[in-house]
């Protein structure tokens, strides 16, 4: 009887030892398996933080661009020499009004003057120049043929060498074009192409055919580019009137 009782304590004990063994691997298990969940999701939010982080800088980088060469335009602008204009004429009044008045005044007037007299010159000539290349760029080869492909009556695209070609000879008369539009944003070529054409005077209906889509498909892409130069909704028009202000 004594042997049968060990016997049954012995099992007993066996299995006690079992199920412990077990409940460990369970538990080392789920510890392991915890552990790697919570790598997986603090690996994750580290990812998600560093991105919306980058992207975060990336817009700061565009608003701080584009201020830049809004101001660029604006300082190089029509509307700007006007400006000028009539500030040299409020200039020469007062020194009209200064004859009797301190030589220091009169000097500070005078040189203020100047400044802007040699502002205007300068902005006269970026004006000039970039009509000229603009004219250049007309009257090459690629442009003779956009010109002839948009009065042609039958549809006809320009071909990828061709568009390779109309970007070649923006870089060569107007190497700043591209370089503004890339310093704020990283443009696709074809959105690239569509604001050669604008540049180049084409009508949307012109750049469909020579783009090879649909006027409607034009204006999203003007309209998509608005939007993420400024971050703000505007209209196709809107960004034609940017493009031609560069």
């Amino acid at each position: 009887m004594a042997k049968i009782n060990g016997l049954y304590d012995y099992q007993k004990q066996k299995e006690r030892i079992a199920r412990i063994s077990k409940e460990k691997n369970e538990f080392k298990l789920l510890f392991a398996s915890t552990t790697v969940f919570l790598l997986l999701v603090t690996t994750f939010a580290f990812l998600l933080i560093s991105r919306l982080r980058r992207r975060a800088q990336e817009e700061k980088r565009q608003v701080f661009m584009l201020k830049k060469l809004q101001d660029e335009m604006r300082q190089n602008s029509l509307k700007k020499i006007k400006e000028n204009n009539k500030r040299i004429d409020e200039l020469e009044l007062q020194l009209i009004n200064a004859t009797n008045e301190k030589d220091e005044l009169k000097k500070r007037l005078a040189d203020e003057k100047e400044k802007l007299l040699a502002q205007n010159a300068i902005n006269k000539l970026k004006i000039e120049e970039e009509n000229r290349a603009l004219g250049s760029i007309k009257n090459t080869d690629i442009g003779i043929m956009i010109q002839k492909k948009k009065r042609s009556e039958t549809k006809e695209y320009l071909t990828k060498e061709e568009r390779k070609q109309m970007e070649d000879t923006f870089d060569q008369f107007m190497p700043s074009f591209k370089e503004k539009l890339w310093s704020v944003y990283d443009i696709s070529n074809r959105e690239l192409n569509v604001c050669m054409l604008i540049k180049l005077g084409c009508k949307p209906a012109d750049m469909a055919c020579l783009l090879g889509c649909t006027p409607s498909a034009i204006s999203k892409i003007r309209i998509r580019l608005y939007k993420k130069f400024f971050n703000k909704p505007g209209s196709a028009e809107d960004w034609d009137r940017f493009i031609l202000s560069l």
